[in-house]
């Protein structure tokens, strides 16, 4: 049987009587996956403490030089995706720090975010990109 991945969020009446028709392809499942890991805190889920990425603790910390926040990062998204999408196998992460300004203005500074690997059954290649906008005091050039 063919597994079905569901697009959230969920309808839930939908479900029980069997109307619910927004379903995923295994690519687009585990990107969805993968934006729910990086969104969510760890402990802000009370089933499983361990769930979710520490992401948001890394930024808070001020002015770490660009090299150590982009090799923090990729580690941090590198061993979420690791521990909590078993779909996804040879992950490979890469971070890019950005900073651009907005209208002349005031500065804006992005983590670039790109993911490759392969999902297992069926073995096919994988790449996602997203982007993160994050305090330009985080990182110094």
């Amino acid at each position: 049987m063919k597994p079905t991945f569901l697009k959230l969020p969920l309808d839930i009446q939908a479900l029980i009587t069997g109307n619910h028709k927004r379903t995923l392809q295994l690519k687009s499942s585990v990107i969805q996956h993968i934006q729910l890991l990086v969104q969510t805190t760890k402990g802000e889920f009370p089933a499983n403490p361990e769930y979710g990425c520490s992401i948001q603790e890394q930024l808070l910390k001020l002015s770490s030089p660009a090299h150590l926040l982009k090799t923090d990062l990729e580690a941090i998204v590198l061993n979420c995706i690791t521990k909590h999408e078993k779909r996804l196998h040879q992950t490979d992460i890469q971070v890019t720090l950005e900073r651009s300004l907005k209208n002349n203005s005031h500065q804006q500074s992005f983590a670039h975010f790109t993911i490759r690997g392969h999902t297992i059954k069926p073995v096919q290649p994988f790449e996602f990109e997203f982007k993160l906008k994050i305090n330009p005091v985080t990182f110094k050039l």
